[in-house]
This record gives C-alpha cells, sequence and structure tokens, in this order.
C-alpha cells in the first residue's frame, strides 16, 4: 500500500508543482524552465508531444512556478492513532521527501491543548523534530475520538498563497461544517485526505466503551451510515487514499 501511495503523489507533486498546479489558477501563461524525460507517475497533460516525435521518445514540459508552491500538513491526532502511528509516519515521511524532491517546502500543524503549526521548510532535519513531537503528543491522547479539522480550517482561512494541503484523519467526528468549509478551500488548493482505520468497532462505540458514553443512544448502524456519508463527500472534494 506504501508503494501505492508513493507512486500516487510523486503523480500529485508531479503534475500539481511542476507546472499543471499553478496552471489551475493562474490561467495558463506559465514560463517554460526546462524539459525532461517522461516518468511513469507523471501528468500525461504535460508532455510535449512535438519535442517528444523529435526525440521519438516521452518528454514532458518544467515550468518555473514548481518551485513556489507549499505542502500544509495536518495531523488530527485522537486516541485512535495509537494502533497506526507506524503506517501514518512512513506515510507522513513519504510525503515530505516527495515534496522536498519536487521543491516545495512542508509545514505541519497539529493540535496540542492548541493548533501548533511549523515554519515551512525543505530541510528534513527540522521535518523530522516536528514529527517527533506529534509523536510524543499521540501517546499522550485521552480515549476518546476527537477532531481538531476546524482549528486548522480557521488558520488556513489567512492564507491567500494557493498551496497543496494534506490532512491525515480518521474523520470520524468530522462535522457538516467542515465539510462545507474544506469545499471553499479546495476552490483555489489542492485537498488530499489521508483516511486512518478507526480502532474499535463500531458496536463498541454504540455501547459508549471509547467514546465516554457519548455516542451511547446512537446505533451502530446510524453512526456507519454517518461515517460512510462523511468519507463519501470528502472523496469527492479531494483526492482519498487509506492508510
Amino acid at each position: 500500500m506504501l508503494s501505492k501511495i508513493q507512486f500516487k503523489f510523486r503523480k500529485l507533486f508531479s503534475g500539481k508543482v511542476a507546472g499543471n498546479f499553478a496552471s489551475i489558477f493562474s490561467g495558463g501563461g506559465l514560463e517554460v524552465e526546462n524539459f525532461r524525460r517522461y516518468e511513469p507517475w507523471d501528468d500525461i497533460k504535460r508532455i510535449n508531444w512535438k519535442l517528444s516525435a523529435k526525440h521519438r521518445e516521452l518528454y514532458i514540459t518544467l515550468f518555473r512556478e514548481e518551485k513556489d508552491v507549499d505542502v500544509h500538513i495536518f495531523l488530527d491526532i485522537n486516541y485512535n492513532w495509537k494502533t497506526f502511528q507506524d503506517d501514518i509516519y512512513s506515510y507522513l515521511t513519504n510525503v515530505c521527501i516527495l515534496a522536498r524532491k519536487s521543491g516545495a517546502n512542508s509545514s505541519i500543524s497539529y493540535f496540542d491543548k492548541k493548533l501548533k503549526s511549523s515554519r515551512p521548510t525543505k530541510n528534513m532535519s527540522y521535518i523530522y523534530g516536528e514529527m517527533k513531537a506529534t509523536y510524543n503528543s499521540v501517546n499522550k491522547q485521552p480515549a476518546h475520538y476527537v477532531s481538531h479539522i476546524k482549528d486548522f480550517i480557521n488558520r488556513e482561512k489567512a492564507f491567500n498563497k494557493r498551496h497543496i494541503i494534506v490532512i491525515f484523519s480518521d474523520f470520524f467526528a468530522v462535522e457538516e461544517s467542515d465539510i462545507k468549509w474544506l469545499k471553499a478551500l479546495k476552490e483555489k488548493n489542492e485537498l488530499v485526505f489521508i483516511n486512518i482505520p478507526l480502532l474499535d468497532s463500531l458496536e463498541n462505540m454504540g455501547k459508549g466503551q471509547l467514546l465516554n458514553g457519548f455516542f451511547s443512544k446512537i446505533s451502530s448502524q446510524t453512526m456507519l451510515t454517518n461515517y460512510k456519508g462523511i468519507l463519501h463527500k470528502l472523496w469527492k472534494i479531494g483526492r482519498m487514499f487509506n492508510v
């Protein structure tokens, strides 16, 4: 699964960061910087057919704007993450490495009593330090499901510069109002959702065993229907990957 997401993220960064991402918003007129041979993860829309015909192999066009895109990563940490930490941080590491190779800066945000955000950077040593801080935060989470996507969305509203947003979450506690604002962010940014599996069964949740009784009056079938509905709406907004 990790190799699959690596392939898809390479395609995302090569397409969105290297020209196509910028062209969505600028309406064209990008300055061509260079050309290179086509790779399997490249967007076929970037193939330079004239140059490819001349050399009898596929070439793509590179644009100057590819160096000016940031990747904002939000880790929607809760109790559920404890079981999946190794997989989550493997995905996170690969996202940051692929962003760096594509010339993009990465910043990591997470909630620990308040929203904390790192500065945008390509420095992997600094990024690993931020990952360690979030890892420690996971181990302090109380035993219930919660989402702080709303806090991250409020932060993102302040940015005028277009960028790629990557959200790691189980999305179980996401609200309809959050969906509305994510749609608004999608209008000028690229959204990627990394879906983390639920730790406990919905049957146990219905009994309030993990949620401190908050969902004790809601049937597991109702929760399952609501949860699937949220995931479907997110899938329609941005790219969805599963851990």
